[in-house]
């Protein structure tokens, strides 16, 4: 009986162990992920805020922002904002969209 108490007690650590370990090694890509968000809501304001609705790929360190905008539903008021972010290897990591009132 006392066997089977240690046995238990030794895997539910091992088990508590795995857990924390796997949260920390995936804890990696979502701080990569925080932060390629952060970037495309930074651009979205900033594009918002100047009003210039036009198509354009920004450099940003070892990363590539696209910006497009296409017309929603054939009104000319509204726009479907799009924001890509490309890496060094050409992969999407990251991607927003929004629907913008436009009054030009």
């Amino acid at each position: 009986m006392e066997a089977i108490v240690g046995l238990v007690i030794i895997i539910t650590g091992f088990a508590i162990t795995s857990v924390i370990f796997l949260n920390v090694i995936t804890s990696r890509n979502s701080k990569a992920k925080l932060e390629t968000q952060l970037l495309l809501k930074e651009q979205a304001l900033d594009t918002k805020a100047s009003r210039q609705y036009i198509d354009e790929s920004i450099k940003v360190k070892d990363i590539i922002i696209e910006k497009s905008f296409t017309q929603y539903d054939n009104n000319p008021q509204l726009l479907v904002f799009e924001l890509k972010v490309i890496n060094s290897n050409k992969k999407v990591i990251g991607n927003r969209k929004e629907l913008i009132l436009s009054y030009q």
